[in-house]
């Protein structure tokens, strides 16, 4: 245990992550160079939208967030 908080489970498993990211990051940097601020803005939006309908889709089938 690490500062009594972080398992060295924890730490290897975010480790893991950061390495796994490093990838896509890279990618995501080379297509972002090569697209216009309309095109951004095009998939931003698409992005967000999918992420609502994703949202009340799951409010709607599981119930969650009652009130």
């Amino acid at each position: 245990m690490i500062c009594g908080v972080l398992t060295f489970n924890y730490l290897g498993f975010g480790l893991l992550l950061g390495l796994a990211a490093l990838p896509g990051n890279w990618l995501g940097q080379i297509v972002l160079q090569k697209l216009t601020q309309q095109q951004f803005n095009r998939i931003a939006v698409a992005f967000i939208a999918f992420s609502g309908i994703l949202i009340l889709g799951n409010e709607f089938l599981w119930g969650v967030g009652k009130f």
